[in-house]
């Protein structure tokens, strides 16, 4: 059952999420009304802050709620995930806190389902779909132009921009999907 501090806590969530999903529509009609390089990339750098602002606030709302116990405790591997850490022991058998950072793509499905926990729900993300596929592929093109070897990794193709589109969709459908189940 939500809280109110839970309710609170969502609300926020939604007020961010929809200052980044406007600017994911703003870089959409530049890139629309000018299509460069530029605003394709401006395009692919605002859909993955979309993305991955989405997963860390989402990360922040469930710790919030632990930390309240408004959730049951959740599995250690699962809140190393979230909390982007790794518990080690010493020669003494002491436990020892590393930061240890995952790939994106892998905190997605445990972050989803850490979500739908707050509703007591167990909601799975759907990654037989071609869209986790053009999502994965999505971040390779991301990584590529933020990470650049060469100039020529710069470039965006009609074929990759739309790669980049239909990952988005797949991203905001499989939001709504936990939404929906958490509703």
């Amino acid at each position: 059952m939500a809280t109110d501090a839970l309710n609170r806590d969502i609300e926020q969530l939604v007020q961010a999420l929809q200052v980044l999903a406007s600017d994911v529509q703003a870089a959409a009609q530049l890139s629309h009304m000018n299509d460069t390089q530029f605003t394709r990339r401006t395009y692919v750098r605002a859909a993955f802050a979309l993305f991955e602002g989405n997963i860390n606030l989402m990360t922040e709302v469930i710790l919030a709620a632990m930390d309240r116990q408004d959730i049951q405790a959740l599995p250690l591997k699962t809140l190393e995930i979230l909390r982007q850490e790794e518990q080690k022991l010493d020669q003494n058998g002491l436990p020892i806190v590393h930061i240890k950072f995952r790939s994106f793509h892998k905190r997605i499905a445990p972050v989803f389902k850490s979500f739908s926990q707050l509703y007591g729900k167990s909601f799975q993300i759907d990654k037989s779909t071609a869209g986790w596929v053009d999502f994965k592929a999505a971040i390779e093109i991301r990584n590529r132009i933020t990470h650049p070897k060469n100039a020529a990794n710069f470039v965006i193709t009609d074929c990759e921009l739309n790669t980049v589109q239909r990952a988005k969709q797949w991203f905001a459908n499989s939001v709504e999907a936990l939404l929906n189940e958490c509703d």
